[in-house]
């Protein structure tokens, strides 16, 4: 029999609809591989799971929640670490940090269904940080289709001096960052947390995607874009850091690639490619792609 707990826990889960991977062959599950399959798991399937992680018996096999959360995606692990800490188990919190694990250069929630990520309130994003340490883990954090937060969550944030990229856009790569209705996510809220990191010394921040809507909260968010334009001067010939005083473009960041997170020059030239800079700016999702990241194609529309 599976006991109540893990019942109810795999239930919560479920209705979430946290993202499971199955082997693409083979009597036993394996966690992902190219060649995986994504899905996602029921109750009963998750149940399964832990009474194979069970039956194993042997020493070298590790406890069986944390078994089983190899089997998740980078954020279902973590909101599965985090559903665990609201168990009135004792071990919860050995549990939780075990599952949660110490890889965390990259906290994407795009990873996970958007059925999802748009009922993630603020409080599930900041447990989500503090469970996985984020302050002093998370190199690029991406809050795709997390439409429903004011930004307060981001709170755990504060001072990091290891996070180098940060994608408040609520959108996913390649995708237009035009939301309709406008979401929740608040400058007056998010500006104070990315200041803070700012104001460290030695900060690791190379790269920020703003929501599209901030540019209509112009004030604030210019200051903002001011300081940081003060703060860091790109090494490179070019403009400011960040656009200012474009109403069309203010926010977008100049010269530096959102991928591989490098700047260049904006008069570059390729030296493979005929007639291509360095870095472009995509006008459809309002980026910048090197040339080694992203080949940019304009179609009609844009040329």
């Amino acid at each position: 029999m599976i006991n109540d707990a893990i019942e109810n826990l795999a239930g919560f889960l479920c209705s979430c609809g946290v993202a499971f991977f199955c082997g693409a062959g083979g009597d036993h599950f394996q966690p992902s591989s190219e060649s995986a399959k994504r899905f996602r798991f029921t109750p009963g399937l998750f149940a399964m799971s832990i009474l194979m992680a069970q039956e194993e018996g042997n020493s070298s096999k590790p406890e069986p929640l944390s078994y089983v959360a190899n089997f998740l995606a980078t954020p279902s692990r973590a909101l599965f670490a985090v559903a665990l800490d609201e168990s009135s188990d004792s071990l919860r919190n050995e549990r939780s940090y075990a599952i949660a694990g110490n890889q965390w250069d990259v906290l994407d929630f795009g990873e996970i269904e958007k059925e999802l990520t748009v009922k993630l309130t603020d409080d599930h994003i900041e447990r989500v940080l503090q469970c996985i340490d984020a302050v002093n883990k998370v190199k690029r954090l991406k809050l795709t289709n997390c439409v429903n937060i004011t930004g307060a969550g981001l709170d755990p944030l504060r001072g990091s001096t290891v996070i180098e990229q940060i994608d408040l856009s609520l959108v996913g790569e390649h995708q237009r960052p035009f939301l309709d209705p406008d979401p929740l996510i608040l400058a007056a809220v998010v500006l104070p947390i990315l200041d803070s990191i700012f104001e460290r010394e030695g900060y690791s921040l190379k790269h920020l995607q703003f929501p599209h809507v901030w540019r209509r909260v112009r004030s604030e968010f210019s200051a903002f874009l001011g300081r940081c334009n003060q703060k860091r001067e790109l090494p490179l010939k070019g403009d400011d850091w960040f656009v200012v005083n474009n109403p069309q473009m203010v926010g977008t960041q100049n010269n530096t690639c959102c991928v591989c997170l490098n700047n260049y020059c904006i008069d570059c030239m390729s030296d493979e490619v005929d007639d291509r800079y360095m870095i472009d700016f995509c006008g459809a999702c309002h980026r910048n792609y090197c040339i080694e990241c992203s080949a940019i194609e304009l179609c009609e529309s844009l040329k």
